[in-house]
């Protein structure tokens, strides 16, 4: 029998915590968008799209999915074309070993864990990722703390961006959905 590997999904920034989790260091009055909010809006639209019974609502569903998974994908993009321009300003020369120092461990539910809302994790981890190699670069010399702060902020900027961009679908989704079903009732 395999193995089961338990991974944890753990930032190393403040700020993205507090973008997966608006709550993350204690109770707030005012609820703020954030990617559990999301994982949450996307795992329902996801159950619907999987539905067995054929339906206009199962497509709308299925559209919706790619919908978002394409907003990932293009924010992921960004990503990536953000890590290699870093990667063109540093050195590769590591004069000393960099560590995150600050770990900030995440929680979502894995029974809802479904390709599109692991989109949106993969996507906040590779955020954490491009973050610590900022950090890194800053630590090596190879950026200053205006680049780095400047950076980072995009990063986040761009992350808050997707999210609101992912909520107002959600909530397009839903709306149209519960319309469809008062009119079929």
């Amino acid at each position: 029998m395999p193995r089961k590997i338990k991974r944890e999904v753990v930032f190393h920034n403040k700020r993205l915590a507090v973008t997966w989790k608006h709550d993350y260091f204690g109770p707030k009055s005012k609820k703020i968008l954030d990617g559990v909010f999301l994982y949450d809006n996307i795992f329902s639209v996801y159950a619907f799209s999987t539905s067995k019974i054929m339906s206009v609502q199962r497509d709308f569903a299925h559209k919706t999915c790619e919908k978002i998974n394409t907003l990932i994908s293009e924010y992921r993009v960004y990503l990536k074309e953000m890590e290699d321009e870093l990667y063109t300003l540093t050195t590769g020369i590591e004069l000393r070993p960099f560590t995150p120092n600050n770990h900030y461990p995440i929680d979502y539910n894995k029974e809802q864990l479904n390709p599109v809302n692991s989109a949106l994790i993969k996507a906040f981890a590779m955020a954490n990722s491009h973050i610590i190699n900022l950090n890194k670069a800053r630590f090596d010399g190879d950026i200053d703390a205006g680049e780095n702060e400047r950076r980072r902020g995009g990063v986040i900027k761009q992350l808050n961006l997707l999210l609101n961009a992912l909520y107002k679908i959600c909530r397009q989704y839903h709306k149209i959905r519960k319309e469809q079903l008062a009119t079929v009732a």
